[in-house]
């Protein structure tokens, strides 16, 4: 998720990390404290694959990995019915703060909806590059 490998709209093309009817959340350890003030997470949608965007992106940060402050999230804005594959970076903005770790959180969709053929089954979350600024 950090390699700098990017997915393509196809799921089968080893790059993207796959997570069934869960949530998902990933703490980058910078090394050192470092001044940001965007991250972005990449992620795909295919809805007849059963693969959706995630509801929504959350972002805390923190200087020990004890504390943690919520510094921004941002929503999907990719309709779940698009039966269109795409990739979309969700990307999270805000005033610069000097920290060593970024936590992120993207909650899932976790069950296809009523108008889904396959209504009631577990979703998947793909996701892929994490990318610190």
């Amino acid at each position: 998720m950090t390699d700098g490998l990017r997915g393509t709209n196809s799921y089968n093309d080893k790059l993207w990390q796959g997570y069934e009817g869960i949530d998902f959340e990933a703490i980058v350890n910078l090394g050192e404290k470092m001044k940001i003030s965007k991250v972005s997470i990449g992620t795909l949608q295919s809805s007849l694959a059963w693969i959706y965007h995630p509801l929504k992106v959350e972002v805390l940060v923190s200087a020990d990995a004890a504390k943690w402050k919520k510094v921004g999230e941002v929503e999907n804005t990719v309709p779940q019915t698009d039966a269109a594959t795409s990739v979309q970076d969700l990307t999270v903005c805000f005033k610069a703060q000097k920290v060593k770790f970024v936590k992120v959180y993207c909650s899932a969709m976790h069950q296809n909806p009523d108008w889904h053929p396959g209504a009631g089954g577990k979703t998947w979350l793909f996701i892929d590059e994490i990318i610190v600024e």
